[in-house]
């Protein structure tokens, strides 16, 4: 966990899906039964409703995972 705080580890290619909260049957869906490839599937939150992260959180997000 030290390497990837310290960002000596670059783990952003084992991301290899992304969906949106709402969408987390689907996710899991997909990595249960390891199709098209899946090795993780992050999930990124809605904010209000229909409002999507800016691209900026959504960053900081992938980069934390």
């Amino acid at each position: 966990m030290a390497l990837i705080a310290a960002r000596r580890v670059d783990l952003t290619p084992l991301v290899t899906h992304r969906f949106m909260l709402e969408d987390i049957g689907a996710a899991y869906d997909l990595f249960s039964h390891q199709r098209g490839g899946v090795m993780k599937v992050v999930l990124h939150p809605t904010i209000a409703g229909d409002h999507q992260l800016e691209p900026a959180l959504v960053t900081m997000v992938d980069e934390s995972c």
